[in-house]
């Protein structure tokens, strides 16, 4: 029998000392490669594209660049974004992490939170396109976010960015360390890379 996989989601305590962390829950979204409503060669190029990830853990090695994959799913409310990250898990059978940047206080806590991801999971940043909190870090927000004790939400654009694809993925990409980033939203942000 395998094991039942995992939903986490992050319980911020609020606090900068601590007491955060992620709590999790059976994960038991049906939906599969098989029963996703997707047009056929979209479904086969994800699948194809899944298993080239799966497969080439050596050559990441080798080349030295983080075992990681990422995809941006975007579109109106109820176009199958949940499906298809469900479907991407029950796949792999990796473990699901939900990221929504307004439960985390500050950059240090973002970080802090997925670096102690485990192996073989997807990552998933939920609507990030809507968050108030995403800002840009400026010497005012410097400032506050070394002074500030209170529960202000202080996540920068720039410390995101680097736990998506820059150095901060390292950390937790490793070569025995798998990781699929899904970026959600309802609205595309991003036309290129």
């Amino acid at each position: 029998m395998s094991q039942q996989l995992q939903l986490f989601t992050w319980s911020s305590s609020g606090s900068h000392y601590g007491g955060s962390s992620w709590t999790s829950m059976d994960s038991r979204h049906p939906m599969t490669f098989d029963t996703i409503a997707l047009e056929g060669k979209m479904k086969q190029g994800i699948v194809d594209d899944l298993d080239r990830f799966v497969a080439r853990r050596e050559f990441y090695k080798r080349v030295g660049k983080a075992w990681k994959r990422g995809y941006l799913l975007y579109g109106p409310p109820g176009t199958g974004k949940s499906s298809v990250v469900s479907a991407l898990s029950n796949h792999l059978k990796f473990n699901l992490y939900v990221v929504e940047l307004a439960n985390f206080g500050s950059d240090y806590e973002l970080r802090h939170a997925l670096l102690s991801i485990a192996n073989k999971s997807i990552v998933v940043f939920e609507d990030i396109d809507c968050c108030p909190e995403l800002h840009a870090r400026s010497e005012s927000t410097k400032a506050s976010d070394e002074s500030s004790d209170d529960n202000t939400r202080n996540v920068t654009l720039s410390t995101l960015l680097n736990c998506i694809d820059g150095l901060w993925t390292y950390g937790r990409a490793t070569e025995k360390r798998g990781s699929l980033c899904s970026l959600r939203t309802t609205k595309m942000f991003w036309t290129r890379r």
